[in-house]
């Protein structure tokens, strides 16, 4: 769960990320997240874990979940994590970006450029956000 252990013994958060995902049907990979509740109960487990400075756990979540579906390259379960953290928190540039990001892996250009164009709105004044905007154009 961190760069490096500190003891070789799980953390106090680790186990309990662990225990919230008792049982989950790993031999699946990512698509143990299609069974059941795995998706809500990951969803819970990374949003009550979530010790960073996050504006908002389940925004960050669903970026998460989101990240690795797409690493795995399902767009279409990504996509929806990623309009999902966009829902939770509507502000947030590094979600809009991601979901930017997802719709061009998914050749939805107009899409990832409506995103972008957003994102540059939100923060006018961000060099990083503009640059992201021009390579979408």
């Amino acid at each position: 769960m961190g760069e490096k252990p500190e003891s070789n013994k799980f953390s106090g958060r680790t186990i309990a990320v662990i225990q919230r995902m008792r049982n989950y049907p790993f031999a699946l990979g990512i698509d143990g997240l299609s069974r059941d509740s795995w998706e809500e109960k990951a969803l819970a487990a990374l949003a009550q874990d979530d010790a960073a400075a996050h504006s908002n756990a389940l925004s960050h979540a669903h970026t998460v979940l989101g990240t690795a579906l797409l690493n795995e390259r399902k767009v279409d379960p990504a996509l929806a994590h990623f309009r999902a953290a966009v829902a939770a928190d509507p502000g947030n540039k590094v979600a809009r970006l991601n979901l930017a990001q997802a719709y061009t892996r998914n050749g939805q250009d107009d899409l990832a450029l409506e995103q972008g164009r957003e994102v540059a709105k939100l923060t006018p004044d961000d060099p990083l956000v503009h640059r992201a905007l021009g390579a979408l154009l």
